[in-house]
């Protein structure tokens, strides 16, 4: 009996060893404050896993943009960042200094790319082109945006408070508007209402969906790769989303990014 009992002993402290090891191991990811218990077990995002992504909206049939965003998906950081410049900013572009809408107006994408890295010295991983109408239609379809304000904001000659809700109409109308805070806090709130449905949803729809009316450089296979990282983000974070604000001043009828201000926002776009 002794003896059993000594080997009953042994094999128990082996299992709760492996046990504990076990255990350690399947909640590695979980080295953010607050994890869910639904948390991606046994994952740790990776900086390589990190997209910062040029996004651009028009009016349909119109080639100026309305709004001009940098978006970094950042599941390592537990955050979102998103930068909307304001459209007469001036950028370096080679010898050339131009606003962003003169930028993309005279060379598209990609000079407007290699403006904002030799401005910012953000490298864009991805890009995407959608149409404001657009936008608005598949806001309705997956239902009102709470937005999250700092203050009292104006959208179409109406004033909203943070925690008010608002339709497709009315994001189109604050991309479309001349205030790019606004435009950026209402892009944080889109992205916070409805990122568990556009990028953690196992039939990725609306991914599908967007891709095909959207113009971008994105594959099918990219939101295979970044699918994990968002569910990781999703099970951490409830609000991923946060809006930056670029400080600058007045050079004529343009503005110029302050130096102080790009050093700040390129550390989120690293």
């Amino acid at each position: 009996m002794k003896i059993f009992g000594k080997a009953f002993l042994i094999s128990a402290a082996i299992l709760m060893s492996v046990a504990l090891i076990a255990a350690l191991y399947l909640t590695a990811g979980k080295r953010y404050t607050g994890a869910h218990d639904n948390i991606v077990k046994g994952y740790i995002p990776t900086k390589e896993e990190s997209l910062n992504i040029l996004a651009v909206f028009i009016k349909s049939g119109d080639k100026s943009p309305e709004a001009i965003c940098i978006i970094r998906f950042d599941a390592e950081k537990a955050r979102i960042p998103v930068l909307v410049l304001p459209n007469n900013m001036n950028m370096s572009v080679g010898k050339k200094i131009e606003s962003l809408e003169k930028t993309y107006k005279n060379g598209g994408i990609k000079k407007l790319k290699r403006g904002i890295k030799e401005t910012l010295g953000v490298n864009i991983d991805r890009y995407i082109v959608c149409k404001t109408g657009y936008l608005s239609e598949i806001t309705d379809r997956l239902g009102e945006v709470e937005v999250e304000f700092k203050a009292d904001r104006t959208i179409d000659g109406k004033r909203y408070i943070s925690g008010a809700h608002i339709g497709g109409q009315e994001v189109a109308a604050a991309l479309e508007g001349d205030d790019h805070e606004v435009a950026a806090e209402v892009i944080c709130s889109y992205i916070n209402s409805f990122f568990e449905e556009i990028l953690c949803e196992g039939d990725q729809s609306e991914i599908k969906d967007m891709i095909y009316n959207t113009v971008n450089d994105f594959s099918y296979n990219d939101f295979e790769k970044y699918y994990e990282a968002a569910q990781f983000l999703n099970s951490i974070k409830n609000k991923p989303a946060l809006a930056l604000r670029p400080a600058v001043t007045e050079v004529g009828e343009n503005c110029a990014l302050i130096e102080e201000s790009a050093e700040y926002i390129r550390k989120f776009f690293e």
